[in-house]
């Protein structure tokens, strides 16, 4: 009986250490995730604001263009 009782709290033991570790597993891949998806956003953020100074420097080389032709 003894011996029954021992081989139960392994068998529990073993359950709730893999319960433990797919949480953990679960949670990596969590973090993992909003890592990525913090760098897609700076890097988009990036994008936008070259793009903005991009088009700035654009409407600043056409305003030149019109004070040269006047």
């Amino acid at each position: 009986m003894k011996v029954n009782v021992e081989v139960e709290e392994d068998e529990k033991g073993e359950k709730e250490e893999d319960e433990k570790e797919e949480e953990e597993e679960e949670k990596g891949e969590k973090e993992e995730e909003e890592e990525e998806k913090g760098e897609k956003e700076e890097e988009e953020k990036g994008e936008k604001e070259e793009d903005e100074e991009e088009k700035g420097e654009k409407e600043e080389g056409e305003k030149e263009d019109e004070d040269e032709k006047k």
